[in-house]
């Protein structure tokens, strides 16, 4: 094999030369791939991070809604389970008053749901 001169290009110079363009060409296009499904994995984790976010809020929506929808029937429901009480005085289901009056916004007058010696031998007359 013969040495070129200074100036002169061998063909296996050229050879080493197109290596390295298509090594770099092959690099690049490499790392860009890798780049551009990196991207992807990363939006395809938000998109999915969204929407079970946005899934748990209109749950969670639903559920307070519901709830809160069904605390007047439960109300007007104990309301009436405990006039039931009062006027028939079974007054050994006295857990119900209490849920109730737990339910209730309102301040109660807890003396209406206690009974008293008038009240009780007014009960005993009847």
């Amino acid at each position: 094999m013969e040495v070129a001169g200074r100036g002169e290009v061998t063909e296996v110079h050229r050879s080493r030369s197109r290596f390295r363009n298509v090594v770099v060409v092959v690099v690049v296009v490499v790392v860009i791939a890798a780049v551009l499904a990196a991207l992807v994995v990363v939006i395809v984790a938000v998109v999915i991070v969204v929407v079970v976010v946005a899934v748990a809020v209109v749950v969670v929506v639903v559920m307070v809604v519901v709830v809160v929808g069904a605390i007047p029937a439960l109300r007007s429901n104990f309301m009436a389970d405990v006039m039931k009480l009062n006027k028939c005085n079974d007054w050994q289901n006295l857990e119900l008053v209490a849920v109730y009056t737990l339910l209730s916004t309102e301040p109660q007058n807890t003396d209406f749901y206690r009974p008293t010696r008038s009240n009780a031998s007014v009960n005993i007359r009847r």
